[in-house]
């Protein structure tokens, strides 16, 4: 039978951590990646600590009983960042550590984690706490747009609009869209409601699945215009209710089709953003196209989809290239010409 593994709990500052780290005392494993935090990630983290926002506990492994040296299982990317951070090595989202006041510096050492440490474990042991800690499945950013649920406005704003039966646009657009509870696994759907109901509450580039930007946004803070995002809702969704009448095409797979907004919906909301004034015409131009469509799928993928090898992200040149195709493809020629193309490899096919 293996032995137990026994452990402690006990606070410990930014500003002795870095020290055990840099005095050896604190060791980095052989079976740790290296620092592979890309900046933006480290500034966010760096930015947490500024403010004081908890983190996860770090996670050590008594190496000797005799003395004090101790493995860093879990928390070298947030160790390594701080370390870089207070050395001046690299900036915070205000500057360097040397340039912020003694208050906030003093904030930035006293900053607390809570450190579990470890002993007793047999080598098997050892190998499953680190990959417990380390291999665990990531949330989705979908689960964390759930888990802000209780405190956001704006995520009550979505699943109030558009996945709750009975309230809302939830029923409209269930005809259109197919019914979206928010529920489904991994939480997908909420991901796509919530990246089309941000483009329309804060602009273009808030039509995004990436967490990195939900995550350096305030968006789950921001007031919205609830009576605005909602007319544009609508006005989104009568599209594909003349669609329909135009050309009847139901069923489950049109449905799935018309909810990825990478498909229609995120170029239909940058125009109707972008021109405010043209709503007639756009409806118009938008109808007349996707009922076009349905008899010759291929117009998707020859006009409105024509360039997006050249903007592989969600972005506002993705959307702009697109409705151009539709409305202007002269203009959509001149103009994806000067587009770089963007080397970012995003699956834009399974749209998440």
């Amino acid at each position: 039978m293996a032995s137990r593994v026994r452990f402690s709990i006990s606070p410990k500052t930014a500003f002795e951590l870095v020290s055990q780290l840099e005095s050896g005392e604190l060791v980095i494993p052989s079976h740790q990646r290296g620092e592979v935090w890309p900046l933006r990630r480290q500034v966010a983290f760096i930015r947490s600590v500024i403010e004081g926002i908890p983190t996860q506990a770090i996670i050590m492994r008594k190496i000797d009983r005799n003395n004090d040296i101790t493995s860093l299982e879990d928390g070298q990317q947030r160790l390594s960042t701080l370390r870089k951070f207070m050395n001046d090595e690299i900036a915070g989202p205000t500057g360097k550590f040397s340039e912020l006041s003694g208050i906030m510096q003093n904030n930035v050492r006293m900053y607390a984690f809570a450190v579990t440490i470890y002993n007793n474990a047999t080598l098997p042991q050892t190998i499953a706490i680190f990959d417990h800690f380390q291999n665990g499945v990531a949330l989705t950013p979908g689960e964390r747009i759930h888990s802000m649920s209780a405190i956001s406005p704006f995520v009550r704003f979505v699943k109030t609009q558009l996945m709750t039966s009975g309230a809302g646009l939830h029923d409209r657009a269930a005809l259109v869209w197919g019914i979206r509870s928010g529920d489904d696994k991994r939480r997908k759907d909420l991901l796509m409601a919530s990246a089309l109901c941000a483009g329309l509450a804060f602009g273009v580039n808030a039509i995004t699945k990436k967490w990195t930007d939900w995550q350096n946004s305030t968006w789950f803070s921001d007031e919205i215009d609830e009576g605005a995002v909602i007319n544009l809702l609508e006005t989104i969704i009568g599209i594909y209710e003349r669609v329909e009448q135009r050309r009847p095409l139901r069923g489950k797979k049109i449905l799935n089709t018309q909810w990825q907004v990478g498909k229609f919906s995120g170029y239909i909301a940058y125009s109707l953003l972008t021109f405010p004034d043209n709503i007639n015409a756009l409806i118009r131009g938008w109808v007349n196209f996707l009922a076009n469509a349905r008899d010759h799928p291929e117009n998707i993928k020859n006009i409105l989809h024509k360039y997006t090898k050249k903007t592989r992200s969600w972005n506002e040149e993705r959307w702009m290239l697109g409705y151009l195709s539709v409305f202007n493809p002269e203009e959509a020629e001149r103009t994806a010409a000067a587009v770089p193309d963007d080397s970012e490899d995003e699956d834009d096919d399974s749209d998440i």
